[in-house]
């Protein structure tokens, strides 16, 4: 359908969307979350958007801590605005060294058995085709 509509489609996206349904069911390969945002850049500690322009792309040391900007604009805007920006701002920074299964519990992304995740890869309602927080440990 995709590609009929948007000629080019299966070139750019198909192989990401097939792999995505081939792990969408427990048991069939690993779930890709936690896997997605590797190698990503910074997070713009201001804007919290992406830093997707590296000619853009500044940081400042704060308390031993490096905050990255997406602009000279975001650091202006934090520099003088100091204490406005603070704490676990970037969700990186926040769930630095967590195993993936407790960030998905700490945010509450379980339904009230406390055991299936909210989303879900797809939309088969038979509970054996759940995802679990045991399968993403």
């Amino acid at each position: 359908w995709f590609e009929n509509k948007y000629p080019g489609w299966n070139e750019k996206y198909g192989a990401f969307w097939r792999g995505y349904a081939d792990v969408r069911y427990p048991g069939s390969g690993p779930l890709q979350l936690p896997g997605l945002l590797e190698g990503a850049g910074p997070t713009c500690w201001t804007c919290q958007i992406g830093c997707l322009r590296p000619e853009e792309q500044c940081h400042r040391v704060v308390d031993e801590h490096t905050r990255f900007y997406c602009s000279p604009e975001c650091k202006w805007i934090d520099m003088t605005n100091p204490g406005r920006y603070v704490g676990d701002r970037v969700w990186f920074d926040r769930y630095h060294g967590w195993e993936y299964s407790e960030i998905v519990r700490d945010l509450g992304f379980l339904r009230p058995d406390g055991k299936t995740l909210t989303g879900q890869p797809h939309v088969d309602p038979d509970p054996a085709k759940q995802w679990t927080i045991d399968d993403i440990r």
